[in-house]
């Protein structure tokens, strides 16, 4: 046998951009218009046993395989989360002068619960928020310090976006009490919105300020693919996607 170097291919899926498994950090790949960061000190808006939304315009078809958003706890009362159920609707753009004032869900594309064994929770690091609770109108500044990453990774059967598009992801924690979703330092096309008790779809408002309220989350595309090539004992990384 002619002698010579062994080359080899392996190729494997890794979580490269995150210190754990699941996490979201900036600089890490997305699929929306941007990711929509968390705004320090800001509001935190309490779910209240209802639904909150915001939208989001596609970059790139294919699966919305992974959804992180960013929530905190009133007082810092932190809660075990036991279930949760994130929906995709499709969007019904504003039309000035009617009911539909502002841009709101639609209809519903895709839903799925989730539970706790299928969420990774990660904790951030402390920042004093404020806390709106849009059912009552009730808001307080200085309420918390604590907030976490909420990061629900490999769905199963996953809602396939087309690039172009306008979705709204729409989250429920149920009865879970003291929960808010954090709002983002950063804002696309219109308000985020409540869902009322009467099942119509109210905009969000900072309650200090008038201005819109957008809430933090990053739709992200799947795992990288890495191709690990070994040739001589030197092993070269080659990320795919």
């Amino acid at each position: 046998m002619r002698a010579g170097k062994i080359v080899f291919v392996i190729v494997t899926t890794l979580c490269l951009t995150s210190m754990v498994c699941g996490d979201w950090n900036v600089g890490d790949p997305y699929k929306m218009h941007y990711p929509q960061l968390p705004k320090s000190g800001g509001w935190d808006v309490e779910f209240g046993a209802s639904m909150l939304g915001d939208d989001w315009k596609c970059s790139e078809t294919g699966a919305v395989s992974d959804v992180h958003l960013w929530v905190s706890w009133m007082q810092n009362l932190v809660q075990p989360i036991g279930m949760m159920t994130v929906s995709i609707y499709s969007d019904v753009p504003a039309v000035p002068g009617t009911n539909d004032y502002f841009s709101h869900p639609g209809q519903l594309l895709w839903m799925r619960d989730f539970s706790s064994s299928q969420i990774i929770v990660r904790d951030m690091n402390p920042d004093l928020q404020g806390w709106y609770d849009p059912s009552t109108g009730e808001y307080g500044r200085n309420d918390h310090i604590m907030w976490q990453q909420i990061n629900i990774t490999n769905i199963d059967k996953p809602f396939y976006q087309r690039e172009g598009t306008i979705y709204w992801l729409v989250v429920d924690f149920g009865l879970l009490p003291y929960v808010g979703w954090k709002e983002s330092a950063d804002h696309f096309n219109d308000d985020a919105v409540r869902m009322s008790p009467t099942g119509a779809w109210q905009e969000l408002i900072d309650p200090a300020t008038g201005t819109s309220i957008d809430l933090s989350f990053v739709i992200t595309p799947e795992p990288a693919t890495i191709a690990i090539l070994a040739i001589g004992g030197l092993l070269i990384r080659r990320r795919t996607m």
